[in-house]
């Protein structure tokens, strides 16, 4: 533990609290920083932390439940708010022997006419004994279970800016990663992304199982890759941009397109059928951007962070086809199902349906 002397200890944490606050004061001028984000200022020998979080993610403590936070109620259940974010976040600079020294909670602004307020701002500093690491990554996790929406952190370190989006399916994130680990964070991404997003999976299989053919399966993966890489890569750089709600009704409609492909059994010639899944490859790419935009806000490394993404979404891609074809072999010769019989093909009223399901849902 470090009692630093009062005056160097004082002086320093008035100027972090200070740029703490002015950092993100002009994202909102009702509330110090909006609901929702946080900004964390690295010193050489302290941290100092401010949080804004929506009044009604915090558990038991609105007693009239009218969704504010009023001030009896905020003086009544003090220490329980406290306990409920040291609970909530955790911070680890690559230092050890951090005592805190300021652990307060205020409200910056109220709702209409009422002395309720819909948010509060959680300031923590923490002092250390000695210099913190001056480029060791700096990791920042949230408890999933007690996450209500996601939050946008910030982190500032001398001449150093790194941010990204914390929800529950992605409550940790590690800041001001190098080359490598950038690499491999979002190589990891990508194989997730692909294997987990259901809209993505089902265009994969119905494609593809319209022809069992090796040379077929590896020329539409192709095109589709360089597509969804090449709009991902622009999209990441913030070279292109377009409406996610569009996006994501466009990528229902490609199921759609390829399910009635196979219902009609419609030949078109395979250059066609490449260019095909070329453009609609363009349109998933941009869904992969959207989805990802939060993982990191501040593209430190963005080659590594597009060839990573991309990397990984091709391996779940392999993943998904060589899984596809263990099952049709192993249907085949069990006399089961046969994918190109005449019969097979009204089994794409089901994946043209769950298009239509998410076309309707998404408009």
């Amino acid at each position: 533990m470090v009692k630093p002397s009062n005056l160097t200890a004082k002086a320093s944490l008035v100027m972090a609290l200070i740029i703490a606050l002015c950092s993100f004061c002009a994202a909102s001028l009702a509330h110090t920083i909006a609901s929702g984000h946080g900004v964390i200022r690295v010193g050489d020998r302290q941290t100092v932390t401010l949080l804004a979080m929506p009044a009604k993610a915090l558990a038991a403590v609105d007693d009239n439940q009218d969704g504010l936070l009023q001030p009896q109620e905020l003086a009544l259940h003090r220490a329980e708010i406290l306990s409920q974010l040291d609970r909530l976040f955790q911070l680890d600079v690559r230092a050890s022997g951090g005592q805190v020294i300021q652990n307060d909670i205020m409200t910056s602004s109220f709702v209409g006419n009422s002395n309720g307020a819909d948010q509060l701002d959680w300031i923590r500093t923490v002092a250390y004994p000695a210099s913190l690491p001056a480029n060791s990554p700096i990791t920042v996790t949230l408890d999933r279970t007690r996450l209500d929406c996601a939050y946008r952190i910030k982190i500032e370190r001398e001449d150093q800016v790194d941010a990204a989006l914390l929800e529950p399916d992605q409550s940790e994130h590690v800041f001001f990663k190098n080359n490598w680990e950038t690499f491999t964070s979002f190589f990891a991404h990508g194989v997730q992304h692909i294997l987990q997003g259901a809209d993505h999976v089902v265009f994969l299989v119905v494609l593809l199982l319209d022809k069992i053919r090796w040379r077929r399966w590896v020329g539409l993966l192709t095109a589709f890759t360089l597509a969804h890489g090449m709009t991902f890569g622009l999209a990441t750089l913030n070279l292109v941009d377009a409406p996610v709600d569009i996006v994501e009704q466009l990528i229902a409609v490609s199921i759609i397109l390829v399910a009635m492909k196979k219902l009609v059994n419609l030949q078109i010639r395979f250059r066609w059928e490449l260019a095909l899944v070329f453009l609609i490859g363009l349109v998933h790419g941009l869904g992969f951007a959207s989805a990802m935009a939060g993982a990191s806000a501040v593209i430190r490394f963005p080659v590594m962070t597009i060839l990573g993404f991309n990397l990984g979404v091709e391996l779940g891609q392999i993943m998904i086809a060589c899984g596809l074809l263990v099952l049709v072999r192993l249907s085949a010769a069990m006399r089961l199902f046969n994918p190109e019989s005449e019969s097979a093909k009204w089994l794409a009223i089901l994946p043209a349906s769950i298009g239509l399901y998410w076309l309707f849902q998404r408009i």
